[in-house]
């Protein structure tokens, strides 16, 4: 399975709705989920760099359970209420591994966030019941570009 470094656009009928937390799918079949809170179209747009990226990579203990589901929505609601949050969007393999990544505009946004009291249960939960592993990056997106067929886009040109 490969992962790809840039806003992720998959090719349309493999998009799932703009959803969050593990979605059901056959073993080895990548789900991909995006929602980017700049978007006011059906596609999502470039962000404007500089801005932060938060990769989230998790892998299940055991099976999806309701309780994680239920928590795993209740995140990505809370978070798209954080100020600074500008958008996300992941991939899930249905064999409980998740790639989610977090855009914020700033470091104090994230900061903000990982202290929130709801996160801070979620994560407490996450380590006891139903993780296996993750791993959490930050970055700081500099530069971002992309390729669509008819289309180029280089948002480092418009600074």
């Amino acid at each position: 399975m490969a992962f790809h470094s840039n806003i992720i656009r998959p090719p349309k009928p493999r998009i799932s709705a703009p959803t969050f937390g593990s979605t059901a799918s056959p073993a080895g079949e990548i789900t991909w989920r995006y929602d980017l809170a700049v978007s006011s179209s059906s596609s999502p747009q470039h962000l404007e760099p500089p801005y932060y990226a938060v990769i989230i990579t998790t892998q299940l203990h055991g099976e999806e359970t309701a309780d994680y589901r239920d928590m795993a929505a209740r995140m990505a609601e809370l978070g798209t209420r954080q100020p600074g949050y500008l958008g996300r969007q992941g991939m899930s393999d249905g064999q409980g591994r998740d790639l989610s990544i977090i855009y914020y505009r700033d470091h104090e946004s994230i900061h903000a966030w990982k202290a929130d009291l709801e996160h801070l249960e979620a994560q407490r939960l996450g380590k006891e019941r139903w993780y296996q592993s993750y791993t959490v990056e930050v970055a700081r997106v500099e530069r971002e570009y992309s390729f669509t067929r008819g289309e180029v886009h280089d948002a480092s040109t418009r600074r």
